[in-house]
């Protein structure tokens, strides 16, 4: 059948493949890249928000039930600049660990399956010192509430962390 020159026919097969196939596509996307890349999590691109920016990012990846680790770590450039940074380190649907942090694009792939690990390959070349590391979540997400919470009373022990007085050299 047409209608003005266009088979009918086949606008319905396009439109049923379409209603079949994409709700497969959608089902089997990890949502974790595009929640950590979300321009509008408070703190991210901008300079001294990384603690805003991982407490941000981390309770929404608890929501969405992925599994989160907040992570921070001292750090010590080649000039002698010194500081402590926070950054958020999560798993996609294959297993593999991704950090991101404020300043960050897009998520960096990191080797390792401990925090330890995870600094050191975040860091790269700066030498950094891990500090302390909590998950946000078990990658079962059944409270927003709960996690939330959890985000917040790590943010507090964050808050007496940068209080803390930094060191001036990493061993």
């Amino acid at each position: 059948m047409k209608a003005n020159g266009v088979n009918l026919y086949q606008i319905f097969k396009v439109v049923a493949l379409c209603l079949v196939i994409l709700p497969a596509i959608g089902s089997a996307k990890d949502d974790s890249h595009e929640l950590a890349m979300n321009a509008h999590i408070r703190g991210k691109g901008r300079w001294n928000t990384c603690d805003m920016f991982a407490r941000d990012l981390c309770q929404h990846m608890a929501c969405a039930g992925t599994e989160a680790h907040y992570v921070v770590y001292d750090w010590q450039d080649d000039f002698h600049g010194t500081g402590r940074h926070a950054f958020v380190v999560y798993r996609d649907s294959d297993g593999r660990y991704w950090g991101m942090d404020n300043r960050s694009v897009a998520p960096k792939w990191l080797s390792g399956q401990d925090p330890v690990e995870w600094v050191a390959s975040f860091a790269g070349d700066i030498a950094a010192k891990f500090v302390d590391a909590w998950r946000t979540t078990s990658g079962d997400s059944s409270s927003e509430d709960a996690s939330a919470y959890a985000v917040s009373l790590h943010a507090r022990k964050f808050a007496k962390l940068v209080l803390a007085p930094n060191p001036t050299t990493i061993p």
